[in-house]
C-alpha cells in the first residue's frame, strides 16, 4: 500500500517535469520562430541585392564590356584542346565572324540531328553559304547529303515552296527514308566539317584575329567589312 507522505512529492515532481518539458517546448518554438525570422531577413537582403544589381546593368549596359574574360586568340585557340568552340567564344558581329558562326552552328546542327534538320532551321541562301564555304574546304559528305535532300525537295515541290508544304514532306516515307539515310554517317560529315572549318580559320586566320581590312573568303573575293 502506497504512504500517503509519498503523495504530494510526486505531485511535485509531476508538476516540474511538466513545467521544464512546457519551458523545452516554449525555447523550440522561439528558435523556430528566430530562424524563421533570420531566413525572412536573409531573402530581404538578396531580393534587394538583386534589384540593385538589376538597375546598375540597365543604367550600365556597357558595363563589362571592354573587360576580358579568359580571352584567347583565335591562334591560341587553335592549338587548345577544344579549338573550335574557343574560337565561337571569341567571335562578334563582323562579316568573317558571323560567317564562322553559321558554319560552326552547321556543325552542331548536324551532330544533334543530321544534315536534314538545316533545312527546317534555315533558310535556302544559308544553306547555300554553308555548301559553298564546306564544298571548297573539303566536306564532301556534308555536300552529298544537302545534295540530295534539295534535289529530293526541288522534285516534290519545285523551286519555290511554303513550309506547310515542307512539313508535310518532312512526314512521307521518301524524306524519311533519305533523311535516315544521310544521318547515319553524321558522326564522319562531322569530323570533315569540323576539319574543314579549321582549314576555313586558318584561310581567313588575319580576319577573325584583327577584323581590320578587307575579308577573304572562300572563293578568293574581297569584299569590305
Amino acid at each position: 500500500m502506497i504512504s500517503v507522505s509519498l503523495l504530494p512529492q510526486f505531485s511535485r515532481d509531476s508538476q516540474q517535469q511538466t513545467d521544464i518539458g512546457f519551458m523545452k517546448q516554449k525555447e523550440r518554438i522561439m528558435k523556430k520562430e528566430n530562424l524563421s525570422d533570420e531566413f525572412g531577413e536573409a531573402e530581404d537582403i538578396l531580393k534587394k541585392a538583386i534589384q540593385e544589381a538589376d538597375s546598375l546593368f540597365r543604367d550600365n549596359p556597357n558595363l563589362f564590356r571592354d573587360i576580358p574574360m579568359n580571352k584567347m586568340s583565335v591562334r591560341q585557340a587553335l592549338e587548345s584542346d577544344n579549338p573550335l568552340e574557343n574560337i565561337r567564344n571569341e567571335m562578334g558581329e563582323r562579316e568573317t565572324q558571323k560567317l564562322f558562326s553559321l558554319l560552326y552552328a552547321a556543325i552542331m546542327e548536324v551532330n544533334s540531328a543530321g544534315a536534314g534538320i538545316l533545312f527546317d532551321r534555315y533558310g535556302k541562301e544559308e544553306i547555300e553559304t554553308m555548301y559553298n564555304h564546306y564544298s571548297y574546304f573539303g566536306a564532301g559528305l556534308f555536300c552529298e547529303a544537302i545534295d540530295k535532300m534539295r534535289g529530293f525537295i526541288k522534285e516534290k515541290l519545285g523551286e519555290t515552296y511554303s513550309d506547310d508544304e515542307f512539313f508535310k514532306l518532312c512526314d512521307t516515307k521518301e524524306y524519311v527514308a533519305i533523311d535516315r539515310e544521310i544521318t547515319l554517317r553524321y558522326e564522319e560529315m562531322c569530323e570533315e566539317m569540323e576539319q574543314a572549318l579549321i582549314a576555313f580559320v586558318r584561310y581567313n586566320i588575319e580576319q577573325l584575329e584583327n577584323n581590320m581590312g578587307k575579308v577573304v573568303n572562300s572563293t578568293h573575293e574581297s569584299e569590305t567589312d
